[in-house]
């Protein structure tokens, strides 16, 4: 309950936000209201489970990934449970799932997404369904685990570290140059389901796993320049740079004709600018408030321990949340075995290595920015 307490407060508050701002939209900027359920589903992040066009992407299109990521959220307490011990069944079986919907995709012939309708898709069975996704985010929960695993063999220098990093980013790179052949080549000799998954990001998986397990370590340049204030500020917006963008792109394209014929560069200069400012206003006013107010009242009525702080991600020190949430599918897991580790203090880290509870680890490094909890 904890755990879900606390991934509701920096979620759903920002939704409801931008959910209650589309209806003060002009008309052809927003999806119309075709039933309250639509909008009953798209309050609760349940859109996403019901496998139709007209539910997964109504209202704010891109909201469709934080409905999976809130089934995600309840099946977490069950995934993370033994995962040390678990992990070699559980995410076999995940993908099992995701191999049975690819199945039957083919078998129905099932083609992509064109338009928002009630027939049934690939794209609804594949892209957008968490259980095609749960693969995953078990994935990321088991990368946690490797990345653990490997920081007593990854204890390098700060030049190695970097040039394993470079090396680490350049696979990434090398893995998106040919996957998009690959998908092709596999969805002709398959079919297009298989092709869905795999542009959905399977392909990357590998690539991906090499660089939260390499950067999670923190000891090269490119990790550490995470740390950056600049990059910490663009990390604490992040959400809701996500959660505005399209919303902002909508209303330009329904009404580009009223606008200035400026540049597409003045225009696109803009558009970043109003998707900032916006952003960091809804996170000053909306995101950090509503967190801070939910989790502290849990806290205070519900003995909510979530560690230090509310934010996950302060200034002061590098954004060690980044990593950790990314590499257990973008959750943290702060009331669970699994800790993740980032850039805390590295006399700290070394420390409580192997201690399970981590909660109660003080740093003898006062200067670390220790983020142990």
């Amino acid at each position: 309950m904890h755990f879900l307490v606390a991934r509701a407060a920096r979620i759903w508050p920002v939704h409801l936000v931008v959910l209650l701002i589309l209806f003060f939209l002009p008309q052809g900027a927003v999806t119309p209201v075709e039933s309250p359920w639509l909008l009953l589903s798209n309050a609760t992040l349940t859109q996403a489970w019901i496998p139709f066009s007209n539910s997964y992407f109504s209202y704010n299109n891109v909201s469709w990934s934080i409905s999976v990521e809130a089934f995600f959220y309840l099946a977490f307490p069950l995934l993370i449970a033994s995962l040390a011990q678990t992990w070699w069944w559980k995410l076999p079986c995940t993908l099992a799932i995701t191999f049975a919907l690819i199945a039957i995709s083919t078998y129905l012939g099932l083609g992509s997404f064109t338009s928002p309708d009630w027939s049934l898709t690939a794209t609804g069975l594949i892209y957008a369904n968490p259980l095609a996704r749960l693969f995953e985010f078990t994935l990321g929960m088991c990368i946690c685990l490797a990345s653990r695993a490997a920081a007593p063999f990854l204890k390098l220098s700060y030049f190695r570290a970097t040039l394993l990093e470079i090396a680490a980013l350049a696979l990434v790179f090398a893995n998106a140059w040919v996957a998009r052949p690959f998908n092709i080549f596999v969805g002709s000799q398959i079919g297009f389901p298989a092709r869905q998954w795999l542009g959905a990001g399977a392909t990357m998986t590998v690539s991906f796993a090499v660089i939260l397990i390499v950067f999670s370590q923190q000891r090269g340049a490119l990790s550490r320049a995470t740390g950056s204030a600049s990059m910490v500020f663009v990390g604490e917006i992040s959400f809701s740079i996500y959660m505005l963008h399209y919303v902002i792109l909508r209303f330009y394209f329904a009404y580009r004709d009223f606008l200035p014929e400026w540049s597409g560069a003045v225009m696109l200069v803009l558009f970043f600018v109003v998707l900032f400012a916006s952003s960091f206003l809804m996170w000053k006013l909306v995101e950090s408030p509503a967190r801070s107010l939910i989790v502290n009242g849990y806290r205070r009525y519900g003995r909510l321990d979530v560690g230090t702080s509310v934010h996950e991600i302060r200034p002061g020190y590098a954004n060690s949340r980044s990593v950790g949430e990314i590499s257990i599918g973008q959750h943290s897991t702060r009331s669970g075995s699994v800790a993740s580790y980032g850039h805390e203090c590295r006399v700290c880290r070394e420390k409580a290595l192997n201690v399970s509870d981590r909660r109660s680890s003080q740093c003898p490094n006062p200067d670390g920015g220790c983020n142990i909890e």
